[in-house]
């Protein structure tokens, strides 16, 4: 019989959910793999059949991402892990963070600039320019966070969570303009364009303000607490990344990360297992209402010259 320490129980429960979790996401994508390749119609253009090939291939890193980290969670500059192995080291676990997050950012930067090239033929340069700079910001984060794990200098943190801020800004601001271009459309693939748009901006909506009261002065009080002599050099902190572990299966260490850990594990991966739907306007075959919603202007009378085709 296996005896569980005192203060284990509810981690070894917790750690149990996540595995569930790891099996309902790969369950999930590969059935939305399918669906999303049965509603290709036929003699579908070049341009559309890259995007969903990209956009399938882009939630992989995510999606798997999530599922190593949740199968052995890591907290990177306390070095804390669940399991004392190499494939829980920090490094491992930034590593596969960094992939994954950009490649998240890269499916949401490329809904956005094909939604916005079938509204309008060439698209809008500011909608070009916020995809990029999505994407740009995440590069950046990453490096950021990646540069915090090995030195242990949360200051660092502090300008990822700059970066995520940022980040939730635009899709905010990018969300509610793809939604409100599109809101008057009516047909199913339409519905896929709507969606996106409408979640990207309430997400952003909570996200950025929340980046900016909680995570952004949370790691700067961190920062201020700490002593710079205690900071790790880059490569000696890249080689600490990889061979320090403190495995706990106490709660009392886990309880304070688990409930983030939980939702990006979970909601997070679900988003990017969406977009392999390829948000997407009916261009072909579509209806004379449909025709007319994208000739108005998309924002009356303020927005008159700026139409969705």
């Amino acid at each position: 019989m296996v005896m569980i320490a005192d203060g284990e129980k509810t981690t070894w429960v917790w750690w149990g959910a996540m595995l569930a979790i790891v099996f309902l996401n790969a369950y999930f994508y590969i059935k939305t793999v399918g669906a999303a390749s049965q509603k290709v119609p036929p003699g579908a253009s070049r341009s559309l059949q890259k995007y969903m090939w990209r956009m399938k291939w882009l939630a992989v890193p995510f999606v798997f991402e999530c599922a190593w980290r949740s199968v052995f969670p890591s907290i990177y500059n306390a070095r804390q892990t669940l399991f004392d192995t190499p494939l829980n080291a920090i490094l491992v676990d930034r590593s596969l963070a960094a992939l994954g997050e950009v490649c998240w950012m890269a499916q949401f930067a490329l809904a956005l600039v094909y939604i916005d090239k079938q509204r309008c033929q060439n698209g809008h340069c500011a909608i070009k320019l916020s995809a990029n700079a999505i994407v740009a910001l995440a590069v950046l984060g990453e490096c950021n966070s990646c540069y915090s794990t090995f030195t242990t200098n949360a200051l660092f943190e502090v300008y990822e969570a700059v970066c995520w801020a940022s980040i939730g800004g635009l899709a905010c601001i990018t969300g509610w303009y793809t939604y409100c271009g599109v809101r008057g459309l009516s047909t199913n693939t339409a519905l896929t364009a709507r969606n996106f748009g409408l979640l990207a901006g309430i997400s952003g909506l909570i996200y950025f303000p929340y980046m900016c009261m909680s995570d952004i002065p949370r790691y700067y009080a961190i920062y201020k607490s700490q002593d710079p002599s205690s900071f790790l050099g880059f490569w000696e902190g890249l080689i600490d990344a990889a061979t320090t572990r403190h495995p706990t299966r106490q709660w009392t260490n886990w309880k304070d990360d688990a409930m983030w850990m939980t939702a990006y594990f979970s909601v997070a991966a679900w988003s990017s297992i969406l977009m392999i739907h390829a948000p997407r306007l009916k261009i072909e075959g579509e209806g004379e209402k449909e025709k007319e919603a994208r000739s108005k202007p998309l924002l009356g009378d303020i927005g008159a010259g700026i139409t969705l085709v």
